[in-house]
């Protein structure tokens, strides 16, 4: 769990320090004491056989004698189970271990902040999250984690004004939030005060996706008199210099120039305000390089085929849920009349070694996306491309900022910024989402992308 509550100490004795007491194995009988049980539990637990530790520890509980320390005993153990139930992606078990802690021991902020982590990050029950969230902040209005993770369940469901608001937390969520920042938080600018002619720095904070889909801000500032300096990604920067609205570019870890005020870039949706109706929606907001698209479009020109760019793997660094089989897009090939580009850079290149017929996707040369800069070869192809079919990845903001029609495929649940529930985006206009849902293969997403374009390739 990466935001969820472990640390049960303050409410109980330390887990691994009463599983540590039983570290063999024991025999079991019918009638077993409900010292035995519980020991049977915790050894079970050690070992990771969770459903044999909750079976032991429900049976402990029928028969658990009255006091408090029987309470302490088993609910610390529930504890640890709900978080291996989350680890071992069985949600429901966790919420139930989670739940029994409640009936049992009363209230407590880091139950409910883990029934809400795991019903959110686990199930996509966002607004059914929130309101534990809320709740877990009644017993422990100040906690960090639960803030933060209440920011994301309201943004998934469109709450966005108070979700940009309490997505302000990420600044004390840890030593190391966000990206290790050691620039002082000086001259931040809220909002309030005219930029008209201020020199404003927007400084970079999370991936390349990020920085492509909320760079639109810089719009706003140049509309409001701003002089605006970015502060991007290396790789960003060829393909951020053609956005006529940014006066200034530089690479993170490069020098400061003088600059009046400073915003993180994930800032700027609260401090504009942003709600559902008021995004900035405005495309093309990202551009390609002109004489690039002239070339490319040359290139392209001979194959009158309904020209498809597909990426197939993200990042795995920030979601292991980021990419899907290239042999299930390869399917695609099979439709007459489509020819599939493979916009794919560094991971997941070595499935295209796979593919029994390697010739139904079409690659670019090693100078792609060299010669020119990073991004700058991608977005001159995309905009000769029919659509652009994607995992969560940069390429689905590089293609939604370009105005190009993006088929966006998303794992479940889906991030924030996909909210909940929905086939369009209102940051990506031209976009239309797949989602895998939580009974969904990716098989059958890729069933539907599949009707879809026979649908569109039959008129």
């Amino acid at each position: 769990m990466k935001y969820v509550t472990r640390n049960f100490k303050s409410l109980f004795i330390f887990i691994s320090f009463f599983v540590s007491t039983f570290s063999y194995p024991v025999l079991y009988s019918e009638h077993q004491s409900y010292d035995q049980l519980l020991q049977a539990s915790a050894t079970h637990l050690k070992k990771q056989n969770l459903d044999d530790a909750l079976y032991y520890l429900k049976k402990a509980i029928a028969v658990r004698p009255e006091g408090n320390q029987s309470i302490r005993d088993c609910a610390v153990i529930l504890f640890q189970l709900g978080n291996e139930f989350f680890d071992h992606k069985q949600p429901k078990k966790a919420i139930e271990a989670f739940k029994t802690i409640l009936i049992m021991a009363g209230n407590f902020a880091a139950v409910y902040h883990n029934i809400a982590f795991t019903l959110a990050e686990k199930c996509g029950r966002y607004r059914e999250s929130i309101e534990w969230y809320r709740t877990a902040l009644e017993h422990d209005p100040n906690n960090v984690a639960t803030h933060f993770c209440l920011a994301l369940s309201l943004l998934a469901v469109g709450k966005l004004h108070e979700g940009f608001e309490e997505y302000e937390w990420r600044w004390l969520r840890d030593k190391k939030s966000p990206r290790n920042f050691t620039w002082p938080l000086d001259k931040l600018w809220n909002g309030i005060e005219n930029v008209q002619g201020k020199r404003i720095l927007l400084r970079v904070e999370q991936g390349l996706g990020d920085t492509l889909q909320f760079i639109r801000y810089a719009q706003l500032l140049k509309h409001d008199g701003a002089i605006v300096i970015a502060e991007v990604q290396r790789p960003l920067i060829d393909i951020l210099a053609l956005c006529d609205y940014i006066d200034e570019l530089i690479v993170i870890g490069s020098p400061i120039p003088a600059f009046d005020l400073q915003i993180p870039m994930l800032n700027l949706p609260s401090v504009y305000k942003t709600t559902l109706e008021t995004v900035p929606a405005h495309i093309p907001y990202l551009f390609a390089d002109k004489n690039l698209v002239a070339f490319w479009k040359k290139q392209l020109t001979h194959n009158t085929n309904f020209k498809i760019g597909i990426c197939w793997h993200g990042d795995l660094a920030h979601s292991t849920d980021k990419f899907m089989p290239l042999n299930m897009f390869a399917q695609l090939a099979d439709i007459p009349g489509i020819s599939i580009y493979s916009l794919q850079r560094f991971n997941g290149l070595d499935q295209l070694k796979t593919l029994e017929n390697k010739q139904i996707i079409r690659c670019f040369d090693d100078t792609f996306d060299k010669n020119q800069g990073r991004f700058m070869d991608t977005a001159a192809v995309i905009k000769n491309l029919d659509l652009v079919i994607t995992v969560d990845t940069s390429i689905a903001h590089l293609a939604g900022g370009l105005g190009v029609p993006v088929w966006v495929v998303l794992p479940f649940p889906a991030e924030w910024r996909w909210l909940e529930d929905r086939d369009d985006n209102p940051w990506y206009p031209t976009a239309r989402i797949f989602r895998r849902k939580e009974i969904d293969t990716w098989q059958s997403v890729m069933d539907k992308i599949y009707n879809e374009l026979r649908i569109i390739l039959s008129h």
